[in-house]
């Protein structure tokens, strides 16, 4: 967490206190409460994500003579949120790649 007037970071313990348990921030400087220009940033990391994720793949090789063959590879990722917030990096996704070979 970072707290800032300007471009003055504050320290944590003399000028603010974090409780992280319930997420409260509490500025004990006052020249940092009358600023019009108090900065406070912050990460959350959950402690653990809901999501539904999914991998498949198949794979064929077909002989149709003894000098040639047919083949295809086929792979996807589903990945969705089960919340109705996405969140920048955890953006639902569904990707496939398709393969086709000839060998003659």
């Amino acid at each position: 967490m970072i707290v800032k007037i300007g471009e003055r970071n504050l320290e944590v313990n003399s000028d603010y206190t974090v409780d992280y348990s319930t997420g409260t921030v509490v500025i004990r400087n006052a020249a940092a409460l009358l600023s019009k220009d108090l900065r406070i940033s912050y990460e959350t990391n959950d402690l653990f994500t809901l999501a539904s994720k999914t991998f498949l793949g198949f794979k064929g090789d077909f002989k149709i003579s003894d000098k040639s063959s047919l083949g295809f590879t086929f792979v996807n990722l589903n990945q969705q949120t089960l919340n109705d917030k996405v969140r920048i990096g955890e953006e639902p996704t569904n990707n496939s790649y398709v393969r086709f070979e000839y060998s003659n």
